[in-house]
């Protein structure tokens, strides 16, 4: 499960030619005044060994020899010789092999890399961000996505519950997470605040990650719909609003009228419809223009709905006609006093 390739450590094992090492040698393979030089030693009588291996420096053994086992080396030379040319065979196998290896572990992760490229090209692509939790739902991993997407830090929130972050159902995600590839691609809906507080609303997938049928965490994605959600909030305003003055228009008001009327209705609890119109507002766009009568609308939609409660439905039916609907009245004289109160503003 490792995937920083980049940042790994290698383990050096060092053996450190000391004094007592070399005397040790000496001593088991009767190398009288064996010493250890760095690097190349000029031919002398003495005899040397140059061991150089593929990196760093050369380093020269030498002893004394009386050549005492000159017959024994003549003797034993043949073999010798043969059994270096299988070792130099051996090693070159091994050499050929270990650089096969090489190659097929720097092929392996040259396809890591691409493909990891490519999972996080996916990624930032996409309107959505990835997380990831341990069993508790703990957050261990949010994609760089997050932060474009909410400002937020991620190593902010890594080792934080992921209810911290997003409110929503902790038993429903539960239950679908653990529902399978089809329950897994169901959404819920949750909600977060971004970098400047405001509220996000969202859509969460997720999946419960298993390994021999013990829970290791969750993992998901999340998506933004704010701007969807609000969309769909301007829309049903605008169609349900009067463009000029803000005020509901006919349909809001049959919508009203219809739910309210649906209620029980008593002498408890009567609705009282109040229809008012403009005197002398056709001259007005006459003299100064429509665009003076619009301010007019404007200026007589925002009376009526401060001298109204929230209880109240104010609308406009088109030009200068409007509609009160009043719900908080019990008597026909509280209705009068509205409509008096409603004039004289």
């Amino acid at each position: 499960s490792y995937d920083d390739f980049e940042n790994l450590s290698y383990l050096v094992y060092v053996d450190v030619l000391t004094s007592a090492k070399l005397k040790a040698i000496d001593e088991a393979f009767d190398l009288t005044g064996l010493t250890a030089a760095v690097g190349p030693v000029p031919d002398g009588p003495r005899p040397k060994l140059t061991l150089q291996e593929d990196i760093g420096v050369a380093i020269t053994l030498q002893w004394q020899s009386e050549a005492l086992g000159r017959s024994v080396l003549e003797k034993f030379l043949p073999m010798l010789f043969l059994l270096g040319t299988l070792v130099a065979m051996l090693m070159f196998w091994l050499r050929r092999r270990v650089i096969h290896a090489a190659d097929m572990i720097d092929a392996a992760q040259q396809a890591l890399r691409i493909s990891e490229q490519r999972f996080k090209n996916i990624s930032e692509a996409s309107s959505d961000w990835i997380w990831e939790t341990d069993s508790q739902q703990r957050l261990t991993y949010l994609s760089g996505r997050f932060t474009q997407v909410t400002g937020l830090p991620c190593h902010a929130w890594i080792g934080r519950p992921l209810t911290n972050l997003l409110t929503y159902d902790k038993q429903l995600m539960e239950a679908t997470a653990e529902g399978g590839n089809v329950a897994g691609r169901k959404t819920i809906p949750c909600e977060m605040r971004d970098n400047d507080q405001s509220l996000r609303y969202c859509q969460l997938s997720a999946r419960a990650v298993r390994v021999a049928d013990l829970l290791q965490g969750y993992q998901g994605t999340v998506c933004d719909i704010t701007e969807e959600i609000e969309a769909k909030a301007r829309i049903e305003h605008i169609s349900q609003h009067d463009a000029l003055t803000g005020l509901a228009n006919r349909h809001r008001l049959n919508k009203f009228l219809n739910t309210r009327l649906s209620e029980d209705l008593s002498g408890e609890r009567p609705v009282f419809l109040l229809a008012l119109d403009l005197d002398r507002f056709k001259p007005i766009n006459d003299t100064f223009g429509h665009a003076a009568g619009d301010v007019v609308l404007r200026e007589v939609a925002s009376a009526l709905t401060g001298g109204t409660r929230e209880a109240d439905l104010v609308a406009r039916l088109g030009g200068d006609e409007f509609i009160v609907v009043a719900t908080d009245c019990r008597t026909q004289e509280q209705a009068e006093r509205l409509c008096l109160s409603l004039i004289h503003i």
